[in-house]
């Protein structure tokens, strides 16, 4: 379903409404198929431009030390409701096996408990370090981390866009399939499908100190700014 069929199938006959459509998706950030009727309006997004640091807390100052260790990170979340299986844990294990001098962080996310088998898994890995919780915001800002492997939902985009920090995508739901292809054409990273762990490492490398991939986000992030 193309752009204005989808509006058309949500709000009706969009051409002629009386009302204004507005849409968070700056039209500079990411084309659109098809005609857009003209009273559809794009705006800046409410994305979260504060700059958040970390705080007093254990986990954070946990999260900060491991950061102010390690010079090059990548940093694992599958947002609020990520899940991570045996094999997706064996995957992640790879990645930190194949990129040892990288540390890896990996967000699990407060609803999920990892099983006392995966947990072991995790700590035989000496550059990981997983919690349960961290604040993406100061994550990505802080000058160690290099790549935030995201499921690629639309304020994760964003919040890597304001911190120029490049994307690898693996979707799971909804939008986030057509932004992971956003993401890989605007040059804002690479849409690897699949949680695995070799098309992962393969992004890394392809991602980390690439002048075009840190120019486009630059860009992007001007574009958020105004």
């Amino acid at each position: 379903m193309e752009f204005p069929e989808f509006f058309e199938f949500i709000f009706g006959p969009i051409d002629a409404a009386p009302t204004q459509i507005i849409t968070t998706m700056p039209q500079r950030l990411f084309s659109v198929e098809g005609h857009v009727p003209p009273n559809f309006h794009h705006v800046t997004p409410s994305a979260n431009r504060e700059v958040k640091n970390f705080t007093t807390d254990k986990k954070d100052v946990k999260i900060l030390k491991f950061l102010d260790a390690n010079p090059s990170v990548v940093y694992i979340s599958q947002g609020t409701h990520g899940e991570y299986t045996k094999k997706h844990v064996l995957e992640i294990a790879r990645i930190a096996e194949k990129l040892p001098d990288y540390g890896i962080i990996l967000n699990v996310g407060k609803e999920q408990r990892l099983q006392p088998s995966i947990k072991k898994l995790l700590d035989q890995s000496p550059n990981l370090l997983y919690v349960d919780w961290a604040s993406t915001n100061a994550l990505l800002r802080h000058n160690s981390t290099k790549i935030f492997v995201s499921h690629g939902g639309l304020n994760s985009v964003f919040e890597s866009m304001l911190a120029t920090v490049p994307l690898v995508v693996v979707p799971k739901a909804g939008d986030q399939w057509h932004n992971c292809k956003l993401v890989h054409s605007r040059h804002f990273g690479v849409c690897a499908e699949t949680l695995d762990g070799d098309r992962i490492v393969n992004a890394v490398r392809y991602l980390d100190g690439n002048a075009l991939v840190k120019r486009e986000l630059q860009r992007a992030r001007e574009s958020l700014m105004l």
